[in-house]
């Protein structure tokens, strides 16, 4: 058994793959109608496809930079707020995913308030990283494909990642960016900039 299947449970990954099988319904869905649309199905498994390889790996990077630390971290799944979101979207139309997160259980606390905050913005920072370098890779693979489906795939893939990135960098608690801007503002402030530039180049091709 690899070392870091050690670390997931069988619930966890099943939460994991059904909270993106939800949030790639919720990403395609318009109406109601959309059921009887045979383009519905399509969209939705290539949403499902770049949304858990989006998701996941970037829920299992706070996991295991968590677990580098020493601490015991898991995916927990939040059923009222897919809930929340897919009758969100429904109603309205906006797009708010509320799919659980990364909860650290066994949380050591450091004498050093600082030393802690610096851990907890260096585990924060792993997932946007991991959305980032999927963007920029999805983005190469889409400038060099020839193939013109390929081409959209490798499109919408980096866009998603970069809407992610930028998403989950705000200064806003809980999300990442609240807790990456605590720790250091010289690494958050060019990050968030970056992301910012990023999906304004990926949104205007």
């Amino acid at each position: 058994m690899k070392k870091w299947m050690r670390y997931l449970s069988l619930k966890e990954i099943k939460d994991l793959f059904f909270a993106s099988f939800i949030i790639a319904f919720i990403v395609s869905i318009h109406s109601f109608t959309d059921f009887l649309n045979k383009s519905f199905y399509i969209s939705y498994i290539i949403a499902f496809l770049i949304l858990s390889i989006s998701f996941i790996l970037h829920e299992m990077a706070h996991k295991f930079t968590a677990i580098r630390y020493g601490m015991f971290a898991q995916f927990e799944i939040s059923y009222i707020g897919l809930l929340f979101s897919l009758a969100l979207k429904m109603l309205t139309g906006i797009i708010l995913i509320i799919p659980g997160a990364v909860v650290i259980y066994k949380h050591f606390i450091h004498k050093s308030r600082k030393k802690e905050i610096a851990i907890q913005g260096v585990i924060a920072l792993a997932g946007p990283l991991v959305n980032l370098a999927l963007s920029l890779l999805s983005f190469l693979f889409y400038y060099i494909s020839k193939v013109s489906f390929f081409s959209d795939f490798f499109y919408t893939f980096s866009y998603i990642n970069a809407i992610l990135l930028l998403f989950n960098l705000l200064p806003i608690p809980p999300l990442d960016g609240f807790k990456v801007a605590r720790w250091s503002l010289p690494v958050y402030i060019p990050l968030f900039i970056f992301s910012l530039i990023w999906f304004y180049i990926i949104s205007t091709l």
